[in-house]
Formats: structure tokens, C-alpha cells, sequence
């Protein structure tokens, strides 16, 4: 069993804010991953087991990690990003993804962008 905390969202979408580190939080859940508990009990939501802890938080991360570099190596405005990118039927499963998805892709190039 792992406790996992914050890093780990399970049932609402992860909201990413101007403190949060998105590279650090994705290499943190893979080292996390890694461990393979049979157990995750995440810092939002509801225990589960590993597989739903990488389909509502992992995925997430990389997807956005990758997108938004995609976009930022090809020079893609940041409005263009996010509008682009509003449409990911892989994470429509999660709640309140209406409220914070595009808010996370734009907070996630905001962050690529300054390093």
C-alpha cells in the first residue's frame, strides 16, 4: 500500500497551479509507479489500485508534459495551445475536467516555457 498524497489524484482531474513543478510531479509518479503497490491511496479522491492511479494521474501528466512541448517546439502561441489541446477524450472519464483541464495546459506551458 502506498500513500501517496497529493501527487496522486484519483477520480477528479489534477489541477496544475503556478507553484506546481509538472516535471518534478510526473518523474515523482513514475518513481512512485515503480514501487508497484497493489494499493494507492492518493491525496485527492478515492483508493484504487495501480492501474486507475496511472490512467487518472500519469496519463494526465504525460500528456500534458508532452503536448505542451510539442507546441513550445514548434513556436505554438500559448492561446493556440490551449485551444488546440482542449479536446482529450482519454481523460473525459475524470470529474471536473470542464474547470480545470485548459487552466492546466496553460499553467503547464507557463511553466515549460520560463525554464
Amino acid at each position: 500500500m502506498l500513500f501517496a498524497g497529493d501527487p496522486v489524484y484519483m477520480d477528479p482531474i489534477l489541477g496544475v497551479w503556478p507553484h506546481s513543478r509538472i516535471r518534478a510531479w510526473r518523474d515523482t509518479f513514475h518513481a512512485m509507479a515503480a514501487l508497484q503497490p497493489t494499493v494507492v491511496v492518493p491525496g485527492h479522491g478515492n483508493p484504487a489500485d495501480l492501474a486507475k492511479a496511472k490512467r487518472d494521474t500519469r496519463d494526465d501528466l504525460d500528456w500534458l508534459v508532452r503536448e505542451v512541448e510539442c507546441a513550445l517546439a514548434n513556436w505554438g502561441p500559448i492561446d493556440e495551445t490551449v485551444e488546440r489541446l482542449a479536446d482529450t477524450p482519454a481523460l473525459e472519464h475524470l470529474e471536473q475536467i470542464e474547470g480545470w483541464h485548459q487552466r492546466n495546459v496553460n499553467q503547464t506551458y507557463l511553466q515549460l516555457e520560463s525554464e
